[in-house]
């Protein structure tokens, strides 16, 4: 653990965990400026970390390399654009890096670092809202981001799925804690792990979830279902009805095939009407969030 800060003060530091002993031992701190919400990830037996915000409102592009067996930094391609608050991961022997803030614009570019050749490549940009402050961890060759700061104060609670053998995004189960930014993520196995972060301004929270990939139900166990629910007709035509009695308030989505998301809606009442006639005659997944209760059922549209 290192590069970070506190009120006053940048670091550059670098920590050393030792599981078997349960001790902590600084290694060689970063040859650059000290900073914080950097990025970092692993590849084989090296560590990376770069990027970040430091003092004089720099935003830093840097790449670094730190070799454990010589307790040594060595200087790699620059990311290219300064940027703090992105998400950075490993899938198989890559690192992945994206979206994020340079003091003036959010973004939703998502980029792959290959350290054999030390270079940089572009790949398909997440396809939703720009955001920084968001989190992600990868899982069995595919790589997982979501939630994050979307605007001033607004946060956001959707998962995407990336997979770099096809080069393309789906959706997949929301967050279930909630809209969220700036949360700690890592993986365990094939299981996903994510909490703690803010809420809202100043709300930070403490709460830790766990994600099964290619699940409904979302990340956590804690995330409850919601009973009672009702689609009809199914299959629709020019519109169905979704039926949510004691549930007044909430979302519901509807993802296509490919996991896009077509159709976003708010709840009426205890009924919401869905106009189905702009839906490509197919099967789509329909999710319905209320709170921490969520509902995942299956309609036919254009039938």
């Amino acid at each position: 653990d290192g590069v970070n800060f506190t009120a006053t003060s940048y670091y550059s530091d670098l920590w050393e965990w030792d599981q078997a002993s349960n001790t902590w031992s600084q290694k060689a701190s970063l040859p650059a400026a000290g900073r914080y919400v950097g990025i970092g990830f692993s590849s084989g037996t090296k560590g990376y970390a770069g990027l970040g915000f430091t003092s004089f409102n720099q935003y830093l592009d840097d790449l670094w390399e730190y070799d454990p067996a010589l307790d040594q930094w060595s200087q790699l391609a620059a990311f290219g654009s300064g940027r703090d608050v992105t998400v950075s991961m490993a899938i198989g022997t890559n690192g992945y890096v994206g979206t994020g803030y340079d003091g003036s614009s959010l973004y939703s570019d998502f980029w792959r670092f290959n350290p054999g050749a030390n270079s940089w490549t572009q790949v398909s940009s997440l396809p939703a809202v720009a955001r920084h402050n968001a989190s992600g961890f990868s899982i069995a060759g595919k790589g997982y981001l979501g939630t994050g700061e979307v605007s001033a104060n607004v946060y956001t609670n959707d998962f995407w799925k990336y997979d770099p053998a096809s080069n393309s995004w789906s959706a997949v189960s929301s967050f279930g804690g909630g809209n969220r930014r700036s949360c700690g993520g890592f993986s365990i196995g094939n299981k996903g792990y994510m909490g703690f972060g803010f809420a809202t301004l100043g709300n930070d929270m403490n709460d830790f979830w766990e994600y099964t990939p290619d699940s409904t139900t979302g990340i956590g166990s804690a995330f409850g279902s919601l009973p009672g629910i009702a689609i009809y007709p199914n299959p629709a035509t020019s519109h169905f009805i979704l039926s949510h009695p004691g549930t007044r308030s909430g979302t519901v989505e509807l993802f296509d095939a490919t996991g896009r998301l077509a159709l976003s809606a708010n709840l009426e009442s205890e009924e919401t009407v869905i106009n189905a006639t702009g839906l490509s005659p197919g099967c789509y997944m329909l999710r319905l969030i209320s709170g921490t209760r969520s509902y995942t059922g299956k309609v036919l549209a254009g039938q």
